[in-house]
């Protein structure tokens, strides 16, 4: 079966010298190895000749009947991924006349595969938006964030990912309703590029993010937790500036829950995505290259900012918006990686509520205005019998 790189770090050949007829004198053993092996240990009876990548052991002088064996330790955590095999040479010498040189050269081939376990995970900092207001006036803006994070859990390292990300811009008549104002990423390896400008390349740093970890508790119910941790970003904005985490909700009024529950959200909706490709998106492509080892993560975290002030006359009764982002995962190198789940696309939601928060909040206005008369005409009539 062939080896799979990465999950190994080592590997041992242990090989045994035969003698079959006289003493063989100046008995040695030579092993070649892969230039991109090294020796972990040079066994008491070996040098090694490092130009010629050769372990050249002594193993009796002389060598006499039996057999002699020799054990050696061969690092390959230097193996590139993608690498199909190694081959290691071995041969056997001695001063003496050799009745049988064809079995004194072997060559040692060991089969190698590359497989990793790849996600790409994504979630909103605001899952709910309400864009439109008691007073019936609609939010100029309302910024939100949706974050990408990947990682690959191995076992075998990569050389370059690429990651796309679509972000829908307008719906039906109403264009530009959301903008992309900048892209945030923690990796010095990464490069993004976005489809409606150049990028800009400027670098800023900032010195906490938000990471939601969740883990599970005795009772099997899971927790979520929040750790802080140091990351460097790349931005597109043409400022530079010190941007601070702006994971924050904006405020929604108290009984928003019950009214969400109580609405037929199904004729309401309207679903903006990319897979029309009618649709006006934004493609954002980053590119990942070198070590992408074990573990290795990496956060991509658009900025986003929607603008639904002239959306109304465009939506007709359709005032909630399920506001999708995409992504994806694609190995450049090496072509022969396997992936040991499927990887499948990533897609984020925002919903964002519209007039529908108004007429809801009228509703529940009303039935607490009755059931308030009604108590009130209860408490008279009760007073009036009593007296």
């Amino acid at each position: 079966n062939p080896l799979t790189i990465g999950t190994q770090s080592s590997l041992q050949l242990n090989v045994s010298l035969k003698n079959n007829g006289e003493p063989a004198y100046l008995a040695f053993v030579y092993l070649t190895i892969p230039e991109v092996c090294n020796v972990l240990r040079v066994p008491q009876l070996c040098e090694f000749d490092t130009p010629n990548r050769d372990l050249k052991c002594l193993l009796g002088n002389p060598l006499i009947g039996n057999s002699k064996d020799i054990l050696f330790d061969i690092d390959i955590k230097g193996v590139p991924s993608g690498t199909t095999f190694l081959e290691f040479e071995l041969k056997a010498l001695s001063s003496g006349e050799e009745q049988n040189p064809e079995n004194n050269d072997r060559i040692l081939k060991l089969s190698l595969n590359t497989k990793v376990n790849i996600t790409l995970k994504g979630g909103p900092n605001q899952k709910d938006i309400v864009y439109w207001r008691r007073n019936n006036t609609v939010d100029a803006e309302t910024p939100f964030q949706h974050k990408f994070e990947f990682k690959n859990f191995g076992p075998s390292p990569l050389r370059s990912i690429a990651l796309e990300f679509k972000i829908p811009t307008s719906v039906k008549n109403a264009k530009n309703i959301i903008s992309l104002e900048d892209i945030e990423y923690n990796s010095k390896e990464m490069n993004c590029e976005r489809s409606d400008r150049s990028r800009r390349g400027l670098r800023i740093s900032i010195n906490r993010t938000e990471v939601e970890t969740t883990t599970s508790t005795s009772e099997g119910s899971t927790e979520t937790e929040t750790e802080m941790e140091d990351i460097e970003v790349v931005t597109n904005s043409s400022e530079l500036e010190v941007m601070e985490p702006r994971f924050k909700m904006i405020d929604v009024d108290e009984n928003f829950a019950a009214i969400k529950e109580s609405i037929a959200f199904e004729d309401k909706i309207l679903v903006m995505d990319c897979k029309e490709k009618s649709r006006t998106c934004i493609t954002v492509n980053c590119k990942i290259n070198g070590t992408i080892g074990k573990q290795f993560r990496a956060v991509v975290n658009l900025i986003l900012n929607a603008k639904f002030k002239d959306l109304e006359s465009n939506l007709g009764h359709q005032d909630i918006i399920h506001f999708f982002t995409t992504g994806m995962v694609t190995i450049l190198s090496p072509e022969n990686a396997e992936e040991i789940q499927e990887n499948r696309p990533e897609e984020v939601l925002t919903t964002f509520y519209g007039k529908v928060k108004t007429e809801g909040l009228q509703l529940s206005y009303v039935v607490g205005i009755a059931i308030g008369v009604g108590v009130l005409l209860l408490i008279i009539i009760i007073v009036i019998i009593w007296k």
